[in-house]
């Protein structure tokens, strides 16, 4: 069905003026009526027959004029998605007048939608999709496969308030590739993609410090390559350093080589006196690069990972382990710190001071790193009051 319809004011919009007149083109304008009224008459041309309806244009004197509503069927565009048609307007009594307007007429769709929860599945997967249409009339879903095969129908579908959901599960082995969900016999499509779960031969692991201290003159690399199900690839390793500088991400490489041991890894002891560090400056490269490659054997399957290790000016880390939020006065408080460099390990034997501030006071307490990396501290605490501080640092 398809319907125009035009609002015709008089005098401006939304106000009425003795002798001046004004078409204003409205979209679904509401209009209300007077006992003095002068009839006009519009007409589409253009598209297929002529259309003629009949509006009442309202005139009063001196105050607020009111809008009257003239709606008539429109054919659709002819032969194509749009088309020009001309509406000239006819007015007659109090007030003649004659007008002309050309008007774009669209056609516009029937209002479906599909859609499918996800773009590509896999088989023995539910295949979930809605349906939203606009209007409330029957209609019938099908679903085809990628060889054109119809796997489902559904028939007289009435929807609840537009929308409807729908489902059905794909087999086990399922033929693979584009499926069709189609509508009312082709009018409506939506398309998804069914296709087996490719999985990786190898994944390949890069073991490594979390960050290098400046001055530290190696580190020790692991790049390994394993099976899905555990088992290390039997291959070569082949492994690209580089250092980043703030002018260039990776401002001088080189490579090391190596056949995977039988866990599936290649461990070198990397020297850092080859990215020449020192000579840059503590601002001038900020992180070591890791691209490692791993090769299968008998197949030359290769697969890639990399990793970025940032350069810190700290020797490790100092973190409190263990230590209560609330104290008690006269009651002992216990603290443990633990130390690690940045490659995880205890930092033995490394000195850490306490210090513990509280009111107008600060006490310090130093204490020597066992073979674990831990301190344990003991602390009075008959003279705190209020919230305690405390701050540790390495030396």
């Amino acid at each position: 069905m398809w319907r125009a319809a035009v609002v015709w004011v008089i005098g401006g919009v939304g106000c009425c003026r003795e002798h001046a007149a004004q078409v204003v083109w409205v979209i679904g304008g509401v209009g209300s009526w007077s006992e003095d009224a002068a009839q006009v008459f519009w007409v589409i041309r253009g598209v297929g027959d002529s259309n003629e309806c009949a509006a009442q244009v309202v005139w009063v004197l001196g105050g607020v004029g009111s809008c009257s509503e003239c709606a008539a069927q429109v054919p659709p565009p002819h032969g194509g998605s749009e088309e020009v048609a001309t509406v000239r307007t006819v007015g007659k009594g109090a007030v003649q007048f004659s007008q002309s307007k050309d008007v774009l007429i669209r056609r516009v769709g029937n209002g479906v939608v599909i859609q499918t929860d996800k773009p590509t599945y896999r088989p023995s997967q539910t295949v979930f999709f809605r349906i939203l249409t606009l209007n409330e009339k029957f209609f019938t879903a099908k679903n085809k496969d990628s060889k054109s095969n119809r796997i489902a129908q559904w028939l007289d579908i009435k929807t609840s308030s537009g929308i409807v959901d729908l489902s059905f599960n794909l087999t086990s082995e399922p033929l693979l590739g584009t499926y069709t969900i189609n509508v009312d016999n082709g009018q409506n499509m939506k398309t998804f993609v069914v296709q087996e779960e490719v999985l990786p031969r190898f994944e390949v692991t890069i073991d490594s410090p979390n960050a290098i201290e400046r001055s530290e003159s190696s580190f020790q690399l692991k790049v390994c390559g394993r099976y899905t199900y555990g088992k290390g690839v039997n291959g070569s390793a082949e492994v690209l350093i580089c250092y980043s500088s703030y002018s260039k991400q990776d401002d001088g490489c080189f490579t090391e080589t190596g056949q995977t041991d039988l866990q599936g890894c290649f461990s070198k002891s990397v020297q850092t006196q080859f990215y020449n560090i020192s000579m840059f400056g503590y601002y001038y490269v900020y992180a070591i690069r890791i691209y490692a490659t791993v090769e299968e054997a008998g197949t030359g399957v290769r697969m890639t990972s990399d990793k970025k290790i940032p350069l810190s000016f700290n020797a490790g880390t100092i973190t409190f382990q263990e230590m209560d939020t609330y104290y008690k006065v006269g009651h002992p408080y216990r603290i443990k710190l633990m130390m690690q460099k940045n490659d995880g390990s205890p930092l033995k034997f490394f000195n850490a001071a306490l210090q513990i501030s509280f009111g107008n006071e600060t006490i310090t307490m130093e204490s020597l790193a066992n073979n674990m990396g831990y301190h344990v501290f003991t602390l009075d605490t008959s003279k705190w009051t209020g919230s305690v501080y405390l701050t540790v640092r390495s030396f």
